[in-house]
């Protein structure tokens, strides 16, 4: 989410509305994953470390529509926050 919200900006604002949020939406959603005690790291969830510049490959691979153009480096700085559990930027 955080990765397409400068493409989706209505969407962020929706997300944003329904959750009466002054922050992004993604952080908006991170908070309530956080009060609400679920995972918010990828480490958390199992990943290794050294699997991330693979997961950015593999995105980078795949062909779905996304609002954003796909960049390996933006991708990869993203991974390492999820992996991390830092909130969405």
């Amino acid at each position: 989410m955080a990765y397409n919200a400068e493409a989706a900006p209505d969407a962020m604002s929706t997300v944003r509305r329904l959750f009466d949020s002054q922050t992004s939406a993604a952080r908006a959603i991170w908070d309530m994953e956080k009060e609400l005690g679920t995972v918010t790291s990828l480490r958390e969830l199992g990943m290794k470390e050294q699997d991330l510049e693979k997961a950015a490959d593999l995105a980078l691979q795949a062909r779905y529509p996304n609002p954003a153009p796909l960049e390996r480096s933006k991708l990869l700085a993203l991974l390492v926050d999820a992996y991390h559990g830092n909130p969405p930027k």
